[in-house]
């Protein structure tokens, strides 16, 4: 028994020793792993670190950062003529990135799908601040949204190479020949006139939304259009007046409804007001009466003509061509059923849609 386990302990220490002998064959290129796992590690954390700190930085910020790099490290610095350049993402086509102007809200908003969180740092924009407020970057479900806040109405020129794709801001008349702002009266909370259950915002807002498919449908290179809005949203008087007169547009149109304040007034047909004495500079009042005109042929209202409305605010603040079209009235039972269907606003639009053609054709 003895002799069995002496013999146990014999091999055991013989093995142990072979284990050491081998730890210490080995111990140098144990070292060397054990220095480059350090190294790799430390590598990371400085990552780590860097990303954290510029993560206290804001959007701008970055960019300029961003535009300093080459002067810190001695690197050549990027050239290129556009104001922004940004980087397609690694597995991502220049046409899969969309870019979506709200010149509204003075907002552009690009959405990179398949980015990741760390897209504004592992791809640097490069670029002049010009005109913008501020940079904001997001990721929700592998899609980045890079959202640019602009101290303007601009519109934006894209190129795009492959690896990058560039970025121009502008005035939108350098983009379009003519400029068109649309505006549906009312909205959200500011119902307008209410009869028979009917408010007037959605009569506004169903004209309006027929308007912008016949213009869709029609697109012209040369025409850019901007709307107030497209939904049940109610911007201020000063954000509506604001879009057209920052875009210097050549034509602002409002569109509302009528109503008569006495319940026996059967008052019906279009009405078209416009600005007086303002309006003098570009002949307001016949620029009215062919939109009265092309509305009225096209609905079969009765044409009540042109009327100045200075009082109005939208008028009275707009420094561009300006009309508030009054399509028919709430208060008439038979216009009423008329302007609550679909067809009736289609055909509305159509009419104004036409009064648009011609005061274009008579202002060349």
């Amino acid at each position: 028994m003895e002799d069995r386990i002496v013999r146990i302990s014999a091999i055991a220490t013989f093995c142990l020793m072979l284990v050491v002998c081998a730890l210490f064959f080995y111990l140098p290129d144990l070292h060397k792993y054990e220095d480059k796992v350090r190294q790799q590690y430390l590598k990371e954390a400085a990552l780590r670190d860097n990303i954290r700190r510029l993560d206290e930085l804001s959007g701008l910020e970055l960019l300029q950062y961003n535009n300093d790099y080459p002067s810190r490290t001695g690197e050549e610095e990027s050239e290129f003529s556009q104001q922004l350049r940004l980087v397609v993402p690694e597995g991502v086509s220049a046409e899969d990135i969309e870019i979506e102007n709200n010149i509204m809200h003075r907002t552009l908003t690009i959405t990179f799908p398949g980015a990741t969180e760390d897209y504004m740092y592992r791809y640097p924009m490069l670029g002049r601040p010009d005109h913008i407020l501020d940079l904001n970057y997001e990721c929700v479900d592998d899609t980045g949204r890079l959202e640019i806040v602009l101290d303007g109405a601009y519109e934006y020129l894209r190129e795009d190479d492959g690896e990058y794709f560039y970025l121009d801001f502008v005035k939108p008349h350098e983009k379009y020949d003519y400029i068109l702002v649309i505006d549906a009266g009312h909205g959200g909370k500011a119902s307008g006139a209410l009869r028979e259950e009917v408010l007037e915002k959605n009569l506004n807002l169903g004209m309006v939304l027929e308007l912008k498919k016949i213009l869709d449908e029609r697109k012209s290179d040369s025409l850019g259009v901007y709307y107030t809005r497209t939904e049940d949203v109610n911007p201020t008087l000063e954000e509506r007046v604001a879009l057209a007169n920052d875009t210097e547009a050549d034509l602002f149109i409002s569109i509302h409804n009528d109503a008569a304040k006495r319940q026996e007034d059967k008052a019906s047909g279009t009405t078209v007001l416009y600005q007086g004495e303002k309006g003098e500079a570009y002949d307001a009042k016949a620029l009215a009466e062919i939109f009265s005109e092309a509305v009225t042929e096209t609905v079969g209202s009765e044409n009540r003509g042109a009327v100045v409305a200075d009082d109005l605010y939208i008028i009275r603040h707009s420094d561009v061509p300006v009309l508030l079209i009054e399509v028919g009235f709430m208060s008439n039972p038979k216009e009423l059923k008329n302007l609550n269907t679909s067809e009736y606003q289609h055909l509305a639009a159509e009419g104004i849609y036409k009064g648009i053609l011609r005061a274009y054709a008579a202002s060349e």
